[in-house]
């Protein structure tokens, strides 16, 4: 930090196999995504915070026939907020982000460039009613515009509420409502919007164990069809899950863990619904 000014640069890069949900194939396909972060804030300990950040998103997927979803997205976001001596904090942000599709989607006989421009304003806030509880808010309006397919453009309230409780010094419960907009690998359409609602219980017994409990439930839409088939209707997914894992913090760079879950969707399309019963272990290694 030099006079009130502090600065961020960052950069990121994943390496996932794609979920077979949305997309049902046997071909393998894996999916990278690289981000990079700079970032410049100031007065970051005063009353008042300003930050600018500009954001860089890659996404490519291994299996040609999925390269239709690689994307590059470019943002830029502005925050001006209050901290008061309790700590509590509101602020409001800008965001601007340009989204570009390398490769054409093909509808029909036409070759589609889904490339976007996306708004969103709004509002976030993290605010303690006690020691014990805390509230988390982030509304923002939000406007996605596409230059050759204004059919796929959406406009709408997106946002998350969420509250923790420490009911105890070693039980903590979770609680959350969203709206999401985000990308998806389906044919016939751009984007998803996700409303849901999750729940989840922490109780960790020792220092090095942990239980949890989650419950999830989201009722999915697979928006910005642009019509060019006709007859197809507007996908739309009820998601439940259920999970629970244990951890063992076994060293202090090392944990071990097994985690259970059983998941279920519903889906107006004709073989979109499945259930999955999911049990993984891992090690997870920390290195500072």
């Amino acid at each position: 930090t030099v006079n009130g000014i502090s600065g961020l640069l960052g950069c990121s890069e994943s390496q996932t196999q794609s979920s077979l949900a949305d997309i049902q194939s046997s071909l393998s396909n894996l999916r990278t995504q690289r981000q990079c972060k700079a970032g410049m804030f100031a007065n970051p300990s005063g009353k008042w915070q300003a930050r600018l950040v500009i954001s860089d998103i890659q996404s490519s997927n291994s299996d040609p026939s999925r390269q239709i979803y690689d994307s590059q997205e470019r943002g830029l976001e502005a925050t001006l907020g209050q901290t008061t001596q309790a700590g509590n904090n509101v602020s409001g942000f800008l965001r601007i982000a340009d989204g570009k599709f390398p490769n054409r989607q093909v509808i029909g006989v036409q070759r589609i460039d889904n490339s976007y421009r996306q708004q969103e304003a709004g509002l976030q806030s993290n605010y303690r009613a006690s020691g014990a509880t805390q509230f988390g808010l982030r509304a923002a309006y939000l406007q996605r515009t596409h230059e050759q397919v204004p059919e796929r453009d959406f406009a709408g309230l997106a946002g998350r509420l969420s509250l923790n409780w420490q009911a105890s010094g070693k039980t903590t419960l979770s609680g959350a409502l969203y709206r999401n907009v985000g990308a998806v690998d389906d044919l016939n359409a751009n984007y998803i919007v996700s409303d849901g609602a999750s729940l989840s219980a922490v109780w960790a017994p020792t220092d090095k164990t942990r239980l949890n409990l989650d419950a999830k439930l989201a009722q999915l839409a697979y928006a910005g069809d642009p019509g060019i088939v006709s007859g197809l209707a507007q996908r739309e997914d009820k998601v439940r899950s259920l999970g629970a894992g244990f951890d063992y913090q076994a060293h202090r760079l090392a944990s071990l863990g097994i985690s259970a879950r059983r998941e279920s969707r519903e889906s107006n399309e004709t073989g979109r619904g499945y259930r999955a019963n999911v049990v993984q272990t891992y090690l997870r290694l920390s290195f500072y």
